[in-house]
């Protein structure tokens, strides 16, 4: 058997060596096989074929049709991040041999590169005695089941240290809700495609918490606005209630709060914004109006925004930004003029669409580059201090991050990069709260800004903020990004001091919004809004439309 994925999803084919013909049987034939794992399958020595997804271990029998999970890597001494990038090298009596590329970090959050990986291997083999017989079992799930270093390190240190429970990291949905990657021709499809994911995974959520079927604990769901209530996830206001504004960044809490309650703790976070020179700053200091922000991308940037999205989406964006102004108690009204506002200033000012990928020209300089090439501002997701301070350098030196444009120049967003929720329906939720404690501690935040990521702790941000810039004056900032030039290690055009941390986290206290959005509202606006900016429909029109079916969308949820 042999699988193609195509612009129409899987096909199969049938091989036979010996006629030497191939054929396409019928699809439902193999709709017992879960297509996200069959690319790995491997046959081994004891005649039988097995593929490593990211739960651990299982068998295929075509004969039986059956998959089935032999070894499930929760249940293994082992952090479980370090099967992620091993393969299966042989299953034989009982014992598995995985091997591959274990790649480590590079320090400060700096993306991976080619020359610190090493080879690993694993045996796995079964304990005489199960060291967890009797323990509880309690459910993480993680989209696609994969977790950070130091999620891993605080699973296994739970597991091993609780008496009472067990966390078994799951990623239950993955083969029945799906990425649909055929149609992505650009960065709005892009989008349409991840609005579409995140529509479908948040109402099965909601769906299974409430039957009371859901998972115990959740991460990364903080931008699910749906599940933002009592009936699907617990209050967790108790574990930061004693935390200090000088100690922690309380303002990064209070934004991730909805209605006064904390559903989701933001462990580290990145920051969303607009990177720029402090001369451009807008009025608030924090933000841009729309009026201020088209002055800005006309004066300061030869009319280049540094947002590329067509019109649908750039305008989900913003009112993604601005939620709380539209959706009230349950209620949505679009009537005033804020959403006007927005959306005047995407019809006059942002393209219909985007190139597709291909139809973009290359700005690659083949002959070399020495240096990276200057910009006034830059947009996207400043996670770590990598992140940062190479902006810092292509903008040679600019360090004021500024919120996208809305009506009242808000500050920039914050977005979770690693969160956790408990389910309002856990049997356990005592047991849950001991983990995310564990999270929260000192010494987890401290490694996690060891990697580089923003943490809530001030102490840890300032100390390993203050690292990051002596590290990145010795050792180039733009060598780790691909400038190779002619093989000379390129200079930074920027001194970088303990001001840029500084810079940082004021800006930092400055975030006004928490980065979550409602998918199935969202998608409505996108596929409502193009007739407002075409010319097909009035405003007026387009907002009975789409007020009405968002507003039916928000009274089927209660």
């Amino acid at each position: 058997m042999a699988y193609v994925i195509g612009g129409s999803g899987v096909v199969y084919m049938e091989l036979d060596l010996e006629k030497q013909t191939i054929t396409t049987p019928d699809k439902n034939k193999y709709d017992w096989l879960n297509t996200v794992d069959v690319y790995g399958m491997s046959g081994f020595s004891d005649g039988n074929i097995y593929v490593k997804n990211s739960n651990g271990i299982e068998q295929i029998d075509f004969n039986k049709k059956t998959q089935e999970q032999l070894l499930n890597f929760s249940w293994c001494n082992y952090e479980k991040n370090s099967f992620e990038n091993l393969q299966v090298a042989d299953v034989k009596d009982g014992t598995y041999l995985l091997c591959g590329e274990h790649i480590s970090a590079l320090p400060y959050g700096q993306r991976y590169f080619m020359g610190n990986g090493s080879f690993k291997i694993i045996e796995l083999k079964a304990a005489d005695k199960n060291p967890h017989e009797g323990k509880t079992i309690i459910e993480l799930y993680s989209s696609y089941g994969y977790l950070s270093n130091e999620l891993s390190r605080a699973v296994l240190k739970y597991n091993q240290t609780s008496t009472e429970y067990f966390i078994e990291v799951t990623d239950r949905y993955t083969s029945e809700i799906t990425y649909d990657y055929s149609s992505i021709n650009n960065a709005d499809d892009s989008a349409n495609a991840s609005l579409n994911y995140m529509s479908n995974l948040s109402s099965k959520l909601a769906m299974d918490i409430m039957n009371g079927d859901g998972p115990d604990m959740l991460l990364n769901i903080d931008h699910y606005n749906q599940l933002k209530n009592d009936n699907y996830l617990a209050d967790l206001s108790s574990l930061v209630s004693g935390m200090s504004k000088e100690k922690y960044f309380t303002n990064v809490l209070d934004i991730s709060k909805v209605d006064g309650k904390l559903y989701n703790i933001p462990l580290s976070f990145s920051v969303i914004g607009i990177q720029t020179d402090p001369k451009y700053a807008p009025t608030t200091g924090i933000g841009f109006t729309t009026d201020e922000y088209a002055k800005f991308i006309k004066d300061a940037m030869n009319g280049k925004d540094v947002i590329i999205n067509g019109q649908a989406q750039y305008f989900g964006s913003l009112f993604s930004n601005m939620t709380s102004t539209f959706i009230k108690n349950g209620k949505a009204d679009f009537s005033g003029p804020e959403f006007a506002a927005l959306a005047e200033y995407v019809k006059d000012n942002v393209p219909e669409r985007i190139p597709d990928n291909n139809e973009e020209e290359s700005s690659v300089d083949f002959d070399g580059i020495t240096q990276p090439e200057v910009v006034n501002a830059v947009y996207g997701y400043i996670g770590s201090y990598s992140d940062y301070i190479n902006n810092i350098e292509s903008t040679n030196g600019c360090t004021d991050l500024l919120g996208l444009p809305s009506i009242d120049g808000r500050g920039p967003t914050i977005a979770a990069s690693d969160s956790i929720s408990i389910s309002a329906q856990s049997k356990y939720k005592d047991a849950c709260m001991e983990f995310i404690k564990i999270l929260i501690s000192d010494d987890s935040q401290k490694e996690l800004a060891a990697q580089g990521y923003f943490v809530l702790n001030r102490d840890s941000f300032r100390a390993v903020g203050k690292e990051a810039v002596d590290y990145f004056n010795k050792t180039s900032i733009a060598f780790p990004f691909g400038y190779y030039g002619n093989g000379e290690m390129p200079k930074n055009r920027v001194t970088f001091s303990e001001d840029h941390i500084k810079a940082l986290e004021k800006t930092i206290e400055s975030c006004s919004s928490f980065n979550s959005q409602d998918p199935a509202i969202t998608l409505i606006l996108v596929e409502e809004m193009p007739a407002y900016f075409s010319g097909q429909k009035s405003l007026d029109a387009v907002i009975k439309v789409a007020q009405d079916r968002v507003q039916k969308v928000l009274d089927e949820r209660k």
